[in-house]
């Protein structure tokens, strides 16, 4: 009987560190599980905030590319204006300027210089005008006598600039 006590305190030890051990696996395997809970959460948490970074990013992309389409639609308008402008001029200067002699004439890409030669016939016409005028109103009865008008055209060997002034239009 004494043999039969000891094993039936050897299976109660036994038995107890089992438990013990089953109760602390359990123990631990709950810990984890929280932990794991938690750590999901957290992970959760970060991507929700993420997310919500992402969708600033991608608002901010597209607030940036609407600006930017904005700044080619304008660029392609000005584009465009500038080359109506440079056709125009061009347009201006060649019918203006058909006399121009080969090596006075103004390149095709040089519109200040096209607007400068316009400006030019425009300020010899205005004064062929004026003189005209001025020859008309003579009440004298002398006999008209040609003049010369004065020139803006550019001489060799000298260079004056001078300033047409008009209701419509003004010349630098």
């Amino acid at each position: 009987m004494e043999n039969l006590l000891r094993i039936r305190e050897s299976l109660l030890q036994q038995d107890l560190k089992k438990r013990e051990k089953y109760d602390e696996l359990r123990r631990t395997l709950q810990s984890n599980q929280e932990q794991h809970r938690l750590m999901r959460l957290q992970k959760n948490y970060e991507l929700s905030q993420m997310e919500v970074e992402h969708e600033k990013a991608r608002s901010e992309v597209l607030e940036w590319e609407r600006k930017w389409n904005q700044i080619q639609e304008t660029a392609s308008k000005k584009t465009l204006l500038l080359g109506q402008i440079k056709m125009a001029t061009l347009n201006l200067y060649e019918m203006t300027c058909q006399d121009e002699k080969a090596d006075e004439a103004a390149d095709i890409n040089d519109t200040e210089k096209q607007l400068d030669q316009v400006k030019t016939f425009i300020q010899d016409s205005d004064d062929m005008v004026k003189q005209y005028q001025t020859s008309s109103q003579r009440q004298d009865g002398k006999k008209r006598d040609k003049k010369s008008f004065p020139s803006h055209r550019k001489k060799k060997g000298f260079n004056v600039t001078f300033y047409y002034e008009s209701p419509l239009l003004r010349w630098n």
